[in-house]
Formats: structure tokens, sequence, C-alpha cells
């Protein structure tokens, strides 16, 4: 029955290979809140920059992400006078990238928002691989179909690019190698 791919479609994108975000409506809630806590950290970081980028206190990058927050990017002879917190420096050291302290309360939001939306995806594969526990035996058995179909498809694609011909078989056991080669010594020729 197609209950199980439906259920299934709702959950994954087939297209990116990954999780849809409204897979539930928790994960949908807590995709939403990332989206708007990150727009407003954007709000934020664009009012910082047109405060500093007059004073030639910010590196010409600007911003950056250090340890998956963002951070502006300050000349480090300038480094205390942005209030904040200091999480790198570049390798030269001439540049220090500091947290302002008007984005650290967003930042941990959308820490914590990304912690919740990660528990939410294992709720959820739980939820389905519980489903399909009482298959497991047949996707076992299909999966071992489909090795064994893509083996066959991988040699018969390999045939093709070398211009491989099919041994011709016969009822004396006798085998004629005539221009034989190894695919292997071909193919790093």
């Amino acid at each position: 029955d197609n209950q199980w791919l439906q259920k299934l479609e709702k959950i994954v994108d087939t297209d990116k290979s990954s999780m849809r975000p409204d897979a539930s409506p928790e994960l949908k809630r807590i995709a939403d809140n990332i989206i708007d806590r990150e727009q407003k950290l954007q709000h934020i970081f664009k009012k910082i920059i047109l405060k500093y980028r007059t004073t030639a206190i910010l590196h010409e990058q600007e911003e950056s992400i250090r340890s998956g927050r963002r951070v502006l990017a300050v000349k480090a002879e300038h480094k205390r006078s942005i209030q904040g917190i200091f999480l790198d420096e570049s390798s030269g050291g001439n540049i220090s990238f500091i947290e302002p302290e008007e984005t650290v309360f967003v930042n941990n939001e959308i820490a914590e928002l990304h912690s919740q939306y990660l528990k939410e995806q294992i709720r959820i594969l739980k939820t389905i691989t519980q489903y399909f526990r009482p298959y497991s035996q047949h996707i076992l058995t299909y999966q071992k179909i489909l090795g064994m179909i893509d083996g066959i498809r991988a040699k018969a694609y390999l045939a093709l690019q070398l211009n491989a011909i099919a041994p011709e078989v016969n009822r004396e056991s006798i085998v004629k190698l005539v221009n034989f080669r190894h695919p292997i010594l071909v193919l790093q020729s």
C-alpha cells in the first residue's frame, strides 16, 4: 500500500535528500522561529555595522561567523573599542572576532532553537523508524536486490566505456582470451 510512502513523503524532501522543515507542526514552529530570530539578528547587525563603519574600527570584511555565531571582524588594535565577547582572532592576529553584546541574546536564542530543531528531528526519525520496523526484513531484502542491480548496472556501464565485449560461452568449456586486457589496467593507461 502507498500509506508508508505518503508518510515518508511528508517527512523527507527527496529533492534535497533531507528532512522537510514542516515534517511536524513542532519542527515547522521551530524552523519559523529560527528564521524570525535570524532576521532580527540581521537587522541588529546592519545597525551595528553602520554605526562602526565610519570609525575605521572594522576590518574590510566587517563580519564573519565564528563558533557558529555571527561576529564583527575588528582590527586588532581596536578590539577593546567594542563591547562584546571576544571569540577568536585571525591566524596573523590582525583581526579580532567579537560578538557584539547587542547580539549575544539573539545568538543564544538561535543556538537554543537549533538544538530544539535537532531534538525534534531525532524524535521524528524515531517515530518513523518504529512505523517501518515491521517491514525491516522486506527493506533489507529490497536493499540487497537494489545493490545487486546497481552492481550489474555499474559493470555494464564500465563495459560500455571500455568498449568491452561479452565472452562467448561454448559447451566444451574452452575459454580463448584474444586481446584480453584487465579493466583496471585499461583505466590507468
